[in-house]
């Protein structure tokens, strides 16, 4: 897996930003 790859950037950015939305709150504000 190239972790430099733009998709793969591209998914870990939508991750933690659906992280922080959806679950940041709900743990109190834990890093994603």
């Amino acid at each position: 897996l190239n972790k430099s790859d733009p998709a793969f950037i591209k998914g870990e950015q939508d991750r933690k930003k659906w992280c922080r939305l959806n679950l940041g709150p709900a743990w109190g504000g834990r890093t994603c």
